[in-house]
């Protein structure tokens, strides 16, 4: 009896050894910030977190291919601190963006695209962002700093400029760089909030000498090369009373 106790015994800890052995062995997986790769070496995004991971280690994707396997939703994207010379190939998917917060980089790419660089196929649908213009005078909805080539975008959705600051400029445009946008198209939506009048924010434009932009493709001093592009957006009542509160006061200035 004490013999059969024993091998039990020692049958219990060969078993538990193996347990933690096999827990231990699948506990231990690859790199979970590197992109899976499909049979052709292109690597693969696939949901929102790897499309976060991509950005946080973009560097690693330079001279690689990367394809968007999946519509995606995104929202408080990071942002690089490295430079893209791959492709990113989005096959027709699309990246539905959405954020409130307030930060200097709002771009749903929001790296630049180098010489080197091509983002192709994507759909992008801005379902809302904000432009605290608090936090600085220039935004980019779309590209960061594309100096590289953007081609087969297709762009939609809603901007809102919160006007928070008086003595800061409003610069707003999708695109922005040295590079080429073609085949592509942008339709946004843009509005304005304040705690001031419409009247109020004429003031301060007039008074403190300040620039509004609010673009469909790049701002006025962008050097980007537009080919076979379109911009066909919409302006909000209150961006249009802006416009109208405007008119006189500059011929006045004039």
């Amino acid at each position: 009896m004490k013999k059969k106790k024993k091998e039990k015994k020692i049958l219990y800890q060969l078993i538990f050894s193996a347990f933690l052995l096999f827990s231990n062995a699948y506990l231990v997986k690859a790199n979970s910030d590197i992109l899976s790769q499909d049979s052709t070496g292109k690597y693969c995004i696939n949901t929102e977190q790897d499309y976060y991971n991509f950005i946080e280690n973009i560097q690693n994707y330079n001279n690689k291919t990367v394809i968007l396997c999946n519509d995606i939703d995104i929202s408080d994207v990071p942002e690089a601190t490295s430079s893209f010379g791959g492709i990113l190939n989005g096959k027709g998917h699309t990246i539905t963006y959405a954020s409130k917060e307030a930060k200097e980089n709002i771009a749903v790419f929001p790296f630049r695209i180098n010489d080197n660089g091509i983002v192709e196929n994507i759909n992008v649908q801005i379902d809302e962002s904000y432009a605290y213009n608090s936090e600085t005078d220039e935004f980019q909805t779309v590209f960061s700093q594309c100096d590289g080539i953007a081609k087969g975008i297709t762009i939609k959705g809603n901007v809102t400029c919160i006007y928070d600051d008086e003595d800061e400029d409003v610069s707003i445009g999708a695109i922005e760089g040295n590079g080429t946008l073609m085949d592509s198209s942008i339709a946004i939506t843009y509005d304005l909030q304040s705690e001031k009048t419409i009247e109020e924010i004429a003031e301060d434009i007039v008074e403190n000498d300040l620039g509004f932009e609010f673009c469909q493709l790049g701002t006025i001093n962008t050097g980007i090369t537009y080919q076979n592009c379109i911009g066909y957006g919409q302006y909000s009542e209150a961006i249009k009373s802006l416009a109208d509160e405007l008119e006189p006061k500059i011929e006045d200035n004039t």
